[in-house]
């Protein structure tokens, strides 16, 4: 993973933050208590079936390296050896074998993989969702979860990181946590067992996020087990409103799991049967426009952008709940058109009073 301290402690901070305890308790009342699923209809927007015979390039990226990745673990990520693509299924195999790799602390022990969809897929708001079964044992990681797109040009944790799905060693519970800077490093998070108690990880399950401009919050099989509270950038959770990109892993060893036993089995595979992402049916929202009406796409952008108001006063007309500018819509437009990360060139001059030469349209 990027940078992680162990699940369940916190760093106290000046500003309000609620703290977590492990089991997830949150002292304080700015979190959600998770209540009900989100009843809300969603669109398919992006997916990957693994129909094929090799990772889809065009989608995933592999890190590569054996540094730690922040956490002192002890594998070292392969530009792909460590990943199949078969019967639909994407499997991450981590082994312990050296490969001829240097780690951090010398000849590498163990490698595995590590994917990513760092600017070629990323999201903000949605449905977040997979169908794996993971492998079990002292030092292992497995780990569905997401970074900020910004995470190149502000780092971690101001860039934010929505953990999915995290387990570790023999345990039979998942983790779902966020991380973020709040003047200081801050996290919040539950385990499974908080609802459900027992997960065999062993077997598949479904793990998703929902996450909109309200709350996040973390699944098992449509089971509901944690809910935190994003609404207005609370507790400076400004990075959960922003894009991000997913991540799958394999971990071995850390200062979460520690290292591997002589009992740990190798290789160890982690399966995954699909990734999939959904935007809330703006159907349910919008219901001036249809979904199968040409602006369909924009209209979902702005959606998934946080303008979340819709009007019915005449047919295929939107009315979003605050004022917008032109160079706000102007974003907007360019970004439904090419992609939610799309900037142009900077500008030169304006015509326009309202809009200042260094906004981003």
């Amino acid at each position: 993973k990027t940078i992680k301290s162990l699940w369940g402690i916190t760093v106290a901070l000046t500003l309000m933050i609620v703290l977590t305890l492990p089991g997830g308790t949150a002292l304080g009342s700015e979190m959600h208590t998770p209540t009900s699923t989100n009843s809300n209809a969603w669109n398919l927007i992006w997916s990957d079936e693994f129909d094929g015979t090799a990772v889809n390039t065009n989608d995933w990226n592999f890190n590569i390296g054996g540094e730690g990745w922040g956490n002192n673990e002890l594998q070292y990520y392969t530009d792909g050896q460590n990943v199949t693509v078969a019967n639909g299924e994407l499997v991450i195999t981590a082994e312990n074998k050296n490969g001829g790799y240097s780690c951090w602390y010398g000849p590498c022990e163990y490698t595995s993989t590590r994917m990513t969809t760092k600017a070629k897929q990323e999201f903000k708001y949605g449905r977040v969702e997979t169908r794996m079964k993971l492998p079990t044992g002292q030092g292992l990681w497995p780990a569905f979860w997401m970074l900020g797109s910004n995470f190149d040009q502000v780092g971690w944790p101001a860039s934010g990181e929505i953990d999915i799905m995290e387990h570790i060693n023999l345990e039979e519970t998942v983790y779902g946590t966020i991380h973020w800077d709040a003047g200081g490093y801050a996290s919040y998070g539950c385990p499974s067992t908080d609802v459900v108690p027992t997960v065999d990880v062993t077997q598949y399950h479904v793990y998703d996020i929902e996450w909109d401009a309200e709350k996040i919050t973390w699944h098992v099989d449509g089971i509901l087990y944690c809910e935190a509270n994003i609404l207005d950038n609370i507790n400076s959770t400004e990075e959960f409103h922003e894009p991000f990109y997913i991540l799958l892993n394999l971990a071995v060893g850390g200062d979460w799991p520690g290292s591997p036993d002589a009992g740990t089995v190798f290789p160890a595979s982690m399966v995954v049967d699909y990734v999939r992402v959904y935007s809330a049916n703006a159907d349910s929202i919008f219901t001036d426009v249809p979904s199968t009406y040409w602006a369909w796409s924009f209209i979902e952008r702005l959606y998934n952008a946080g303008i979340t108001g819709g009007c019915n006063t005449a047919p295929l007309m939107y009315c979003p709940e605050a004022t917008v500018t032109r160079a706000q819509m102007a974003v907007f437009i360019l970004r439904g058109m090419h992609g939610s990360t799309y900037a142009p060139p900077s500008a030169t001059g304006t015509i326009f009073a309202d809009v200042p030469v260094g906004a981003f349209a």
